[in-house]
């Protein structure tokens, strides 16, 4: 190891310690007060190599009728749907998606349950099936497992996938990232991606209709992706990309804050409210995932935690 000063001032100098090839410059700045004279007190910059990186951020549309926007986002990527979500998601939302999807150029030509995990299996059966080799693109509709899966499915084959989330207790329909499990249900793994979905359809009406446990759920999960990221990166020099997702972390906790009491009790009563679409948003982007094309690259916000609520 060897350590030598590289500048000083006034108020402060500069430590350079090498460790093999390896450097680290220390600057102390010096404090001026009755019980700490004389002493330092100490930030650590590491000298990082310039990494290139990409960013995709998630996109949505949100409100109660907004599956009307269907065809402005997804005609320009083909003809033919297939939807693909859990039993309980599309007795909720498909009669919806397809009204609107009839006033579009969309054609829906499958309706396909996923299964009942996310798991590796699940991905190769519906891989398997001729009508997913003849869709254009994918709508992914329910909860956590099902996006997981559908998710898995197309990003992996470059093929257009769309979210619906039913559900507010996860941030699937926004994350680069699926949760995969074993055959027997156990967690395995997350497995990253480079971007998100194409863009996420959040229907405030349908959300609101769904059991208020998953919304508890989201509000939960949501405090704690906070706290998460703001302790894990606290006294750290954070670059760009994971800046802004501790950014967008406690962007997301302000609403819950201010509106998720009043939309939790309105959630209760199925009611779709302005409380209820302000909290929304805050349980879907909430961990916006920054990809980087190192995989090295320091993550802030971890993946969702293995345990899911729902196969909606």
């Amino acid at each position: 190891m060897t350590t030598y000063l590289t500048a000083e001032s006034k108020s402060c100098l500069s430590i350079a310690i090498i460790v093999g090839k390896t450097k680290v410059e220390v600057w102390c700045r010096k404090v001026k007060s009755r019980s700490h004279r004389g002493n330092f007190l100490l930030r650590r910059r590491r000298y990082m190599k310039l990494e290139n990186y990409e960013v995709h951020l998630p996109s949505y549309s949100i409100g109660n009728t907004i599956y009307d926007k269907i065809g402005p986002v997804c005609e320009s990527y083909g003809k033919t749907v297939l939807v693909i979500g859990g039993k309980l998601a599309l007795e909720a939302a498909y009669d919806k998606i397809k009204a609107a999807v009839d006033k579009t150029n969309l054609t829906i030509i499958g309706k396909e349950l996923f299964g009942e995990d996310c798991t590796y299996k699940t991905v190769e059966a519906l891989r398997a099936l001729q009508v997913y080799h003849e869709a254009d693109m994918v709508f992914g509709v329910g909860g956590g497992k099902a996006l997981d899966t559908v998710k898995c499915l197309c990003i992996t084959d470059d093929k257009p996938v769309f979210t619906f989330p039913t559900i507010a207790s996860n941030c699937a329909a926004t994350t680069s990232v699926s949760i995969m499990y074993n055959d027997d249900g156990t967690f395995l793994k997350p497995h990253f991606f480079i971007r998100p979905a194409m863009h996420a359809f959040i229907d405030t009406e349908i959300i609101a209709k769904a059991p208020a446990r998953y919304m508890w759920a989201g509000i939960g999960d949501t405090y704690a992706k906070y706290y998460e990221a703001k302790i894990s990166s606290r006294d750290e020099r954070l670059e760009h990309f994971t800046a802004v997702g501790v950014a967008v972390s406690e962007m997301c906790l302000q609403p819950l804050l201010e509106y998720g009491v009043k939309a939790y009790a309105d959630h209760q009563k199925g009611l779709c409210t302005y409380d209820v679409e302000q909290v929304s948003p805050s349980l879907s982007p909430r961990e916006s995932r920054l990809s980087s094309s190192q995989r090295t690259a320091p993550r802030i916000t971890t993946a969702d935690l293995p345990m899911r609520s729902s196969t909606r």
